[in-house]
């Protein structure tokens, strides 16, 4: 009787950790989010799926490239200063850089941030993964030019080693992102 009842239990706690897994991972499809702002003015957040992007570095060095092809950068930020992991309750700021990427159509951040195809919202295409964020040029794109750009590197509040949120000001424009749901390794 002991014995059966013991297994029943570890049935029911395999099942309820399979459940909870599941639900976690899968909890709202996305494993990031981003935003932007252009005069001032921050865009609804768009959840963003790592099958299409990957993101490499750490809290002071983060490149997003494009997963398909991980030679294709998107941009790249890093601050003058490793990010302070401790807990705090405030935001904090940090100097730093941004590279990202212009070209004839889009000869500036702005004119990329503030293009039609990103004005209303985000287009969902498997095969143009770049339309979930509002960099419109890649180091893929023809004619492509790198820019780096002094950047102000703000961190959200956060628990002790868990930085959830980055908003990155430069040229004019502002980009968010949100890690909230991404584990570091």
């Amino acid at each position: 009787m002991v014995c059966k009842r013991f297994m029943d239990v570890i049935v029911v706690l395999f099942l309820t950790f399979i459940f909870n897994s599941c639900g976690s991972v899968y909890s709202d499809g996305h494993d990031y989010a981003t935003s932007y702002a252009v005069n001032g003015i921050w865009a609804d957040w768009q959840g963003m799926d790592l099958s299409l992007f990957s993101l490499h570095g750490n809290y002071s060095d983060i490149k997003i490239v494009a997963k398909a092809k991980p030679w294709v950068t998107v941009c790249h930020f890093y601050t003058n200063y490793n990010v302070n992991l401790d807990a705090t309750k405030e935001w904090k700021s940090y100097s730093g850089y941004i590279e990202y990427f212009v070209s004839d159509q889009y000869p500036t951040i702005y004119s990329q941030f503030t293009s039609q195809r990103y004005k209303s919202h985000y287009i969902y295409d498997m095969n143009d993964a770049l339309a979930y964020l509002p960099f419109a040029v890649t180091s893929e794109t023809n004619g492509a030019v790198k820019r780096t750009a002094t950047a102000e590197i703000r961190v959200a509040p956060h628990k002790k080693g868990k930085i959830q949120t980055y908003n990155i000001f430069f040229d004019g424009v502002s980009f968010g992102l949100d890690l909230r749901n991404l584990k570091w390794e």
